[in-house]
């Protein structure tokens, strides 16, 4: 019998909540909701029912309710307990983030019900990892909340998208900000205001003309800076926090990904210092 559990998270910034349900058995009987809700399941299988249409939910669909979609569903026989992952999304929000991808203020219909999409999949993991452990960099948790409304609006949503892609010189201009501004807390809304672009335009043409993120970017350049700190001989803990890493912890992670090394083993590598059991951050 697995323990029935459900957390929920509300994120400020983006505007939605985040929801997580985890050992659910229990049928769910038809019933709608006056706003969007969009869905992962990690586990378990679930015959769903929505607008009279017979659907079944496995492990890697993602979903989505609009408003006013009837549905309700029960456990497959095989896969009892659920596992599953969402966002409430209001449709105020919606209306918000359709005029800043599509130019126009409007509540989409989003088809089909489920749906498999690795790239918006891998996008809304990371996104309500970030959510559900409250993490502070919202450069990032804004990136991926574009990247998945962006993929979500321009396959599955009855609009177009009609942001305009930005001149070399934007992006030029974009990426001195980020250079001159990597120590410190930088968010997509100071990006745009510099460069007077909207956020889903910046992402998209920044990642089409240099084939990395802005996010992505930014850990670059950090890193570039925190080798500099190593080389000099500043402990990993204080070139962390000079390079504009939130925590140690996150540091190591971004560096070793990086450059293959954790920072203590690449410090070592120039003051010619033999690795020690100290080295493993």
């Amino acid at each position: 019998m697995e323990t029935i559990s459900r957390t929920i998270r509300h994120d400020e910034v983006l505007g939605l909540e985040a929801f997580c349900l985890q050992g659910y058995a229990q049928p769910f009987p038809k019933h709608f909701h006056d706003y969007y809700v969009l869905g992962f399941v990690v586990s378990g299988e679930r015959e769903l029912i929505c607008n009279g249409l017979n659907l079944k939910l496995s492990p890697g669909h993602l979903l989505i309710f609009n408003p006013r979609d009837n549905h309700e569903c029960v456990s497959a026989s095989r896969a009892p307990f659920l596992h599953y992952l969402g966002f409430n999304i209001l449709k105020k929000r919606m209306e918000e983030i359709s005029m800043e991808l599509t130019g126009e203020s409007c509540l989409p219909q989003f088809k089909p019900t489920v749906f498999s999409d690795e790239s918006a999949g891998n996008a809304f993991l990371e996104l309500h990892r970030l959510i559900m452990m409250q993490r502070s960099d919202e450069l990032r948790k804004e990136e991926l909340f574009y990247v998945l409304f962006s993929r979500l609006f321009g396959k599955y949503a009855h609009t177009s998208l009609q942001s305009r892609p930005l001149r070399s010189s934007q992006i030029k201009e974009a990426c001195e900000y980020l250079e001159s501004h990597a120590s410190e807390t930088i968010t997509l809304d100071d990006i745009c205001q510099r460069v007077s672009v909207s956020k889903s335009s910046l992402i998209r043409s920044f990642s089409k003309q240099l084939g990395l993120t802005p996010h992505s970017y930014l850990m670059s350049i950090r890193v570039k800076e925190a080798q500099t700190f190593l080389k000099q001989g500043i402990p990993p803990s204080r070139a962390a926090l000079k390079s504009g890493f939130a925590d140690q912890a996150h540091f190591s992670n971004v560096f070793n990904r990086l450059t293959g090394l954790t920072p203590g083993s690449y410090q070592n590598v120039f003051l010619k210092k033999a690795p020690s059991s100290n080295d493993s951050y």
